[in-house]
This record gives structure tokens, C-alpha cells and sequence, in this order.
């Protein structure tokens, strides 16, 4: 049977909020994969860190080890802050705010009044925090239970908040936006920026100086409450996202490059007025938190958690697993499989998923297909006229040779000669020869291929979109029957129980996703 089918649904299953006793758990990355947007340390042991379909993860000691913690609420979460040890609130998507007051074992969502995505917060003491997100700016004076809207006399995004004590604060946003409140947010005063670009973060170490930070390497300061604002720019497309002082001189931002696909973290020893730039590899980071000026934690995609204990100068990761995009996999039985993916990713397991090994597939291809037919020989195939083959589990990888350059998008083997592979431009073919020379035994111009799998050495399926969504072949690929379902269908995974049952999944238009079965071995 192709597991195929079953990674992609359990992909769809854990894009919710899941932890062991659901049935559903993380084996790669780990502690988990969702994007994390921010991280805040109490001290140096005890931190928290939040992220999209609801994440909420908590350390004890400094990183070493998280928890997932289980939340019912839906939504992208923001930001966090803790203003001591047992008090935070967190932010999000749809005006999402979480409340704690125990030290995170429970938190509760309290009413934002307000529908708007929270971009940022600021809990200044236990009583008062602000959070602001699009044209939204809301206040509570009860440590987080109750809020209420704060007009601001803007009409542009906000990004960012931060007040210095309760009177003194300011609001960046869109197109450049900063406003000041010197009476805790009654009256609000326009600044002029200097800058058009989009400002994502505001800190003030006191009621005079302050950074504002943004879009194309925007860096911004003030030393007279932001009567004047000076800009310190570098060159480039940077954005940066997040400011943390240190103290009065020691000042740190965080960012990234989509560009250069990199993290990007910016020092200051001057309160702000030169800045040098280091690029962290590996992680587009989001957020992060000091607990002193060598250690910090920061935060990312695919579930990124990385630490320095240098001041920034080198940082390592704290998850584990890789991050990159997975495509194919292949069991042979409960506990050995492996699983492939872009850059030439080869994973492999020999107990259930409890630890995967990366294997040297000795090439960067965006590996789409696998098949194993023991435990020993396997076939991958990817981009590029890439045709990998292992008679070793995998512990070698040999590129087999390609003169027809086809560009195979999933593949499967009935013994160790003789192979079906699908190209995702409309073609199947066929190998008696493990894999050396290749035969086309059909070919539809424009159609997409997307999964196979077969019932036994006879009886296959292919299945995909565009032209038609099921192929099925009774004579070990020699010939293919068509079969359609109506509406406009893309089949993207297809799993045989037995002969007569197999399971299908994939979009309709019209009903969304969609999962489709047969207990006749087709014929309907």
C-alpha cells in the first residue's frame, strides 16, 4: 500500500491544534512545525513562544526542551508578553487576545471588542497594556481582563506600540505613520517619520528616546520624544520587525530577507546611531527575546527556534528535524520508511518516525517521488531528470542515467526491475530494467500526474487533474483506462486498501477538498 496518502492527510490533520492524546503528533520538526512569530523570556530559564494555527510553546530550561501546550482558540497568534512571572497576555488574528495569570498553565481569551488582526502589545504594568493592529488601538487598565478602544485619529495600519511609562507612548504603522500621546493615549499628536515606507516596531527605553523600525532596512531615531526623527538606514530590503533595548546604549533588532531567504539581526552599542548587520542563515527570523545582553532566543518559519549565547555574534538551533518541504514517502512496514523533499532531502526512520535520519541523496533536486520494495531497494525521483536508486536502505544513493531527461514526478516499483513513474506534464512510463531505460506508455498533452500507487503487480491507479482524474491499469502499466469525476477535480493522492478498496484525495471547485473511494477496484 502507498502511505503517501496518509502523510498527506496527516500534514492537513496537524495544521490544527493537536498534542499525543489526539491520535496526532509531531515527529518532524520538533517540538513542532508552525510558524512562530514571537518569543519572550521571564528569565533565563522560562520563556514562551507563539505561532499560527494557535501554537503556544513553553520552556523551563532556557530552550533546551519545549511544550506544546494544548489551545482551543483558532487563529495566527502574534505576540506574547510577560510582565512578571505569572501574568501575560498574547495577541492574534480576528482581535484574539489570550490572558494568563498563573504562569501559563491556563490561559483564557478575553473580548478585544474589536475584530481586527493584533499586531503588537505592550503590558507596561499589571494593569495597564495596550495592543494596536490595523486601524485598532485598544487599552485595558485591569492587567489584560477588559479593553477598550482608543481613537487615534489615524486611517492607516498599525504595526507597532510601546509606551515608556503610563502617560508617554507612541504608534507606528503604514506609509510611515508614528502619533505620540503624552496623556496615556486621550490625545494623540502626528509626527513626521521622514519615510514612507511601512514602520513595523516602535521601543522607547524612556519618555525621550526611542526607535522606529520598518520596510528597506528603515531604522529611525529619536532623542526628543520624536519632536525629530533620524534616520540610520542601511540599503537594502530588510524587514525589520522587532526592537529590544538592552539598556540606554545596548540596543537589538530583528528581521529578515525573503530575498536572501535569511534572518537578519542588527546591533547597536550607541543608543541607535550605527548599527552593524548580521545575517543569521537558515531561518527567516520573526521575533526574539534577551534575558541578558550574551543570551537570546528568536524565532520563525517551520517552527525555527534558534539561540545565541554570544550577544548574537553566533547562533544554533534549539529544534531539531528539517525544515524542508517534504513530498513523498514510503513505508515497507510499521517501523522502516523514508521520506523526500526539496534541496535533495532524503529522510529515513527505522522505528515508527520516533527519530529520522538524513540520508546523502548526493544531489539538490526537489525530490517529488519515492518507493521502496523491501526494505533495502528504493527508487526516488525528482526535478532536474533525477532518478536516485539504493539497494541499501539508503545509506547509498546512485543517480541512475537519464539521456531522455524525463521529469519524473512520482514513482513505484512491483520488484526491483520492474517500475512505473509518473511525469507531472502528462506522461507514464515503465522500466523492466530497475530503473536504466525507460518505455512511454502514455501520454496526454497538458495533464498533471500527481500520485500512484498499486493493489498488486497487476492492478494500479494514477491520479490527477486537468484532462482526466483517474487512470487505471489491470495489466502492470501496459495499458491505462480512464475514468472522470465530474466538476472541475485535481486529484492529488491516491492510496490502495486492496484490491477492490482505494481511497483518493483532492480538490473540487465548488466544494473545496474532497475525498473520494471506490470498493469495486474502480469501476465506480
Amino acid at each position: 500500500m502507498n502511505l503517501k496518502f496518509i502523510f498527506v492527510l496527516s500534514l492537513l490533520l496537524i495544521s490544527f491544534p493537536i498534542n499525543a492524546q489526539d491520535g496526532w503528533f509531531w515527529q518532524n520538526p520538533l517540538p513542532q512545525g508552525h510558524n512562530l512569530y514571537d518569543v519572550d523570556f521571564i528569565d533565563e530559564n522560562n520563556g514562551w513562544a507563539v505561532g499560527v494555527y494557535n501554537t503556544i510553546l513553553k520552556t523551563t530550561d532556557s530552550g533546551e526542551h519545549w511544550t506544546v501546550k494544548s489551545n482551543i482558540y483558532s487563529g495566527t497568534l502574534s505576540r506574547i508578553a510577560f510582565v512578571d512571572s505569572n501574568n501575560g497576555l498574547i495577541v492574534g488574528s480576528g482581535g484574539l487576545i489570550l490572558r494568563t495569570t498563573d504562569g501559563g498553565n491556563v490561559w483564557n481569551s478575553q473580548i478585544s471588542g474589536t475584530t481586527s488582526s493584533l499586531n503588537d502589545l505592550d503590558f507596561i504594568n499589571q494593569n495597564i497594556a495596550y495592543a494596536v493592529g490595523g486601524l485598532t488601538l485598544i487599552k485595558s487598565t485591569d492587567g489584560g481582563e477588559n479593553w477598550t478602544s482608543v481613537p487615534t485619529g489615524t486611517t492607516r495600519s498599525l504595526s507597532g506600540v510601546s509606551f515608556s511609562d503610563e502617560n508617554n507612548g507612541t504608534i507606528v504603522g503604514n506609509y510611515g505613520i508614528i502619533r505620540r500621546t503624552t496623556n496615556g493615549g486621550i490625545d494623540w499628536l502626528a509626527q513626521t517619520s521622514g519615510t514612507t515606507s511601512d514602520l513595523y516596531d516602535v521601543n522607547f527605553i524612556d519618555s525621550s528616546r526611542g526607535i522606529a523600525v520598518g520596510y528597506y532596512n528603515i531604522i529611525l531615531t529619536t532623542s526628543d520624544a520624536g519632536t525629530s526623527w533620524t534616520s540610520r538606514n542601511f540599503a537594502g530590503y530588510d524587514y525589520l520587525l522587532e526592537i529590544i533595548y538592552l539598556d540606554q546604549n545596548n540596543v537589538r533588532v530583528m528581521g529578515f530577507n525573503q530575498y536572501d531567504d535569511i534572518g537578519i539581526f542588527m546591533k547597536s552599542t550607541n543608543g541607535g546611531m550605527y548599527w552593524t548587520r548580521n545575517p543569521i542563515y537558515g531561518v527567516e527570523t520573526r521575533g526574539f527575546s534577551f534575558s541578558d545582553f550574551n543570551t537570546g532566543t528568536a524565532v520563525g518559519p517551520d517552527g525555527g527556534i534558534i539561540k545565541t549565547t554570544n550577544g548574537g555574534a553566533n547562533w544554533f538551533s534549539l529544534s531539531n528535524g528539517s525544515r524542508n518541504s517534504m513530498l513523498g514517502i514510503s513505508f515497507t512496514d510499521d517501523s522502516i520508511g523514508s521520506v523526500v523533499g526539496s534541496a535533495g532531502t532524503i529522510l529515513r526512520t527505522t522505528n515508527a518516525g520516533i527519530t529520522w535520519t538524513i540520508q546523502n541523496s548526493g544531489t539538490n533536486a526537489y525530490l517529488q517521488g519515492v518507493h521502496f520494495v523491501n526494505h533495502n531497494f528504493g527508487v526516488a525521483v525528482g526535478s532536474s531528470s533525477t532518478i536516485l536508486r539504493t539497494s541499501d536502505g539508503g545509506t547509498n544513493w546512485t543517480q541512475l542515467p537519464n539521456g531522455a531527461g524525463w521529469q519524473f514526478t512520482g514513482v513505484y516499483f512491483l520488484d526491483e526491475n520492474v517500475g512505473i513513474a509518473i511525469g507531472g506534464n502528462g506522461y507514464i512510463c515503465k522500466t523492466t530494467d530497475g530503473g536504466y531505460t525507460w518505455e512511454q506508455k502514455l501520454y496526454i498533452w497538458g495533464h498533471l500526474f500527481n500520485d500512484i500507487d498499486f493493489a498488486d503487480q497487476l492492478n494500479g491507479i494514477v491520479v490527477g487533474g486537468y484532462i482526466t482524474n483517474i487512470l487505471q491499469t489491470t495489466d502492470a502499466g501496459e495499458n491505462w483506462a480512464t475514468y472522470d469525476i465530474a466538476g472541475q477535480t485535481n486529484l492529488y493522492s491516491i492510496s490502495y486498501i486492496d484490491t477492490y478498496n482505494a481511497t483518493a484525495l483532492g480538490y473540487q471547485s465548488g466544494n473545496g477538498f474532497i475525498i473520494v473511494r471506490t470498493n469495486n477496484g474502480g469501476i465506480n
